[in-house]
């Protein structure tokens, strides 16, 4: 019976990664470029110039964390993060290959 559950593990892991649906996420902290700190509340988005391909925006907790969820990477690229606070510069990166955690600093304008 082990042998069968083998099989379908493997036969699932060889579709997906034919047809490209590996799941991927896109992480990261964003953080105060001057002091180096996790920035709180900031509105993160990821957008894909594929039409059909959407994400709700997130906001970062007390950590500065984000993640997004890629369901089909090569559907999805290139993409483009963005990050917006009160206080801060609006700071975008783009991506045209699935990125590892990203780490992104945001500059506070300063009055």
């Amino acid at each position: 019976m082990r042998p069968k559950l083998v099989f379908a593990a493997v036969a699932a892991a060889f579709a997906a990664a034919s047809t490209g649906c590996v799941k991927q996420q896109v992480r990261g902290r964003i953080t105060d470029c001057r002091l180096s700190s996790p920035v709180e509340g900031a509105d993160v988005q990821l957008t894909s110039k594929a039409p059909d391909i959407v994400w709700e925006s997130v906001q970062t907790g007390s950590d500065g964390a984000y993640s997004f969820q890629v369901d089909d990477p090569r559907q999805a690229l290139p993409v483009t993060l963005t990050a917006e606070k009160h206080g801060y510069q609006t700071t975008q990166k783009s991506y045209s290959a699935m990125p590892g955690p990203q780490d992104v600093c945001m500059q506070p304008i300063l009055r």
